[in-house]
């Protein structure tokens, strides 16, 4: 469990980007972008004096995808809504970034091919995903096809609240319109 004062430092780094009022930000129905939670790497230093960095990082942005999805957006579309993962070194923090995509998702997204996660990057952001034990169920799944040689993993519900896409439907691939896991 987070504590208050946690978030509310976190929510200073947020503050920081102009993330900290998801309405304000990811509410327009036009709204398609993947934007890092913090710029650099001693925005988020504190946390050290928490625990694991990395973990308080997934915790801190799961919690901050719920605010996202809770937020209601003006399009009347179906909507797809992620945390997604890079590392740029392995000895370096994670960097969680939030991706909305509020409508055309299945024309937006076609490119996109989530796969499960593999070993290395995938297996350790997914064994942090469960060690945050959150109420909700997460899937976490991966990216090796956008950036060669890099990997991006995608974190969403397994099970996602009305109104939004499933992360299975990316998973290889979208299956036609009619067809697919919505």
């Amino acid at each position: 469990m987070i504590s208050s004062a946690l978030k509310a430092k976190f929510d200073s780094v947020l503050s920081g980007r102009q993330l900290a009022e998801p309405a304000i930000n990811f509410t327009d129905p036009d709204f398609f972008d993947e934007v890092p939670l913090y710029a650099r790497y001693n925005e988020v230093d504190f946390l050290k004096e928490y625990g694991d960095v990395n973990l308080l990082l997934i915790e801190l942005s799961l919690d901050y995808l719920e605010r996202v999805a809770s937020q209601p957006c003006a399009s009347s579309e179906q909507q797809f809504v992620a945390i997604t993962v890079i590392s740029d070194d392995e000895n370096e923090y994670i960097v969680p970034s939030i991706f909305v995509c509020n409508r055309d998702v299945i024309t937006r997204l076609k490119e996109l091919h989530l796969s499960a996660s593999s070993q290395g990057f995938g297996q350790r952001i997914k064994a942090l995903v469960k060690e945050a034990e959150r109420h909700t169920t997460f899937s976490v799944l991966e990216d090796r096809c956008t950036v060669p040689d890099d990997v991006r993993v995608f974190i969403s519900y397994q099970s996602p609240p009305g109104g939004f896409v499933g992360i299975h439907a990316l998973a290889n691939g979208f299956a036609s319109p009619a067809t697919s896991n919505l």
